[in-house]
């Protein structure tokens, strides 16, 4: 076997490092490429990310999407303010580690899967499997029927041809399915889009290093939704504090993603960054 003299060897070592790959911005949200070498480097859509700076990225985005419903879920007003609380983890550590462009371009995908999360929410209840929306609940939250009508298809039919049951016994059971089919399950999400896209915006600015402006905001917070929760049926009776149990809850999931995102934000090291409070 033939020695390489050393300059063939520093050709191929530079060779290596000069690997990259070409991925689409929407890669940035998911890990697919976290475990290559350290001598790639990324070029996202035209912008160069080291391989270093993507491992890191992609860590801060996961431990904000850990905080937030997937795509489909119904959502409540927690959950935007949950969702400008991810968008201002990311976008801060963007800010503060990465270059303009660079920081541009994360944004910009976050941004997409934000939006399209409230897409997919917004067909999913206007799509077939749903009836019309109910109007129960008039100004914060809307409630749709969900209809099963595959399984209860399926059902009638083995009903119909079960032998030896009596007519009036198989009427009544037909009945009581299709009023089950009628009444269907319910699926509940904040309607006031205005209200749920300024907490989300509120949420996405604020200063995660000002614990005074932070705190103001979750009570600013708590007034708003109070009066969303109290249309839904939520009070405080003698031996049940309900609402005040809801709102507690809230501040204390709030605080808690805001103080991982400080955590995430101000490490000084690189490491792998999946703190959980």
């Amino acid at each position: 076997m033939r020695l390489l003299s050393d300059d063939e060897i520093s050709y191929r070592r530079n060779e290596v490092k000069s690997i990259q790959l070409n991925v689409s911005s929407s890669e940035l949200i998911n890990s697919q490429y976290s475990q290559t070498g350290s001598n790639v480097t990324y070029n996202v859509d035209g912008v160069l990310f080291t391989n270093e700076e993507m491992s890191d990225l992609k860590s801060v985005i996961k431990n904000a999407l850990d905080f937030i419903l997937t795509k489909g879920s119904d959502l409540d007003y927690i959950d935007y303010a949950s969702m400008g609380i991810a968008k201002n983890t990311v976008s801060t550590y963007s800010s503060e580690h990465l270059s303009k462009e660079q920081a541009s371009i994360v944004g910009r995908s976050f941004d997409n899967y934000i939006n399209s999360m409230l897409d997919v929410q917004q067909k999913r209840l206007s799509g077939d499997e749903y009836s019309s929306i109910e109007e129960e609940n008039e100004r914060y939250y809307k409630t749709a029927r969900k209809l099963e009508i595959n399984p209860a298809n399926a059902l009638i039919s083995q009903v119909k041809g079960i032998p030896n049951m009596s007519e009036e016994g198989r009427k009544v059971l037909l009945k009581n399915i299709n009023t089950a089919v009628n009444q269907g399950g319910k699926t509940s999400s904040a309607s006031d889009m205005e209200l749920a896209l300024k907490i989300k915006d509120e949420f996405s600015k604020i200063d995660l290093k000002d614990d005074e402006s932070i705190s103001k905001l979750i009570s600013n917070y708590e007034g708003i939704v109070t009066s969303a929760y109290q249309e839904w049926g939520l009070k405080d009776y003698d031996f049940t504090q309900t609402l005040s149990r809801r709102l507690l809850q809230d501040r204390e999931l709030l605080l808690g993603q805001m103080m991982n995102a400080k955590a995430v934000i101000n490490r000084t090291e690189r490491k792998n960054v999946n703190i959980f409070l």
